[in-house]
């Protein structure tokens, strides 16, 4: 019968292995029994948040792009300060990093495939992520960074 899990049909040494085998390539998404299931939902929205959030941060500072769309008649909908969106935008990708990490690694720590963040892409680019995202972070976050470091260098 249909069990809902999220697994390849093909081959149970890749599902044991935590991947999928999908359009020639290896995805870390197998997901067995329910909680692995809510923790590969939860990464997979927190990392689908990050989407518009990311857009916003980029946006907020290309001064020509804002410049443009403030004589147009989008500028109904674009945010008066440019820098309470930076900073919000901000904090908001330093908390959603943590909780997307949590998931992958409690889902795959389930799973005992470990070992996926750093044997696979997913894992070693989310580890790179997760190493250098506090780095950015806490100097624009901390006031005591901020008074130490140089706005130039922050």
């Amino acid at each position: 019968g249909e069990t809902g899990n999220i697994i390849d049909v093909s081959s149970p040494e890749n599902t044991d292995n935590g991947v999928i085998f999908v359009n020639g390539d290896y995805r870390a998404v197998v997901a067995e029994g329910t909680l692995q299931k809510l923790c590969l939902a939860i990464s997979r929205m927190s990392a689908f948040s990050l989407y518009p959030v990311m857009i916003a941060v980029f946006l907020s500072k290309c001064r020509a792009t804002t410049s443009f769309l403030s004589k147009s008649h989008l500028s109904v909908y674009l945010m008066q300060d440019n820098h309470e969106l930076h900073e919000y935008a901000g904090r908001y990708i330093a908390i959603d990093v943590w909780i997307h990490t949590f998931f992958h690694l409690l889902r795959w720590g389930l799973q005992g495939n470990i070992q996926l963040l750093w044997t696979h892409k997913t894992g070693l680019s989310g580890l790179i992520v997760v190493a250098v995202t506090p780095i950015i972070t806490v100097l624009m976050i901390s006031d005591k960074c901020k008074r130490r470091i140089k706005y130039e260098i922050r």
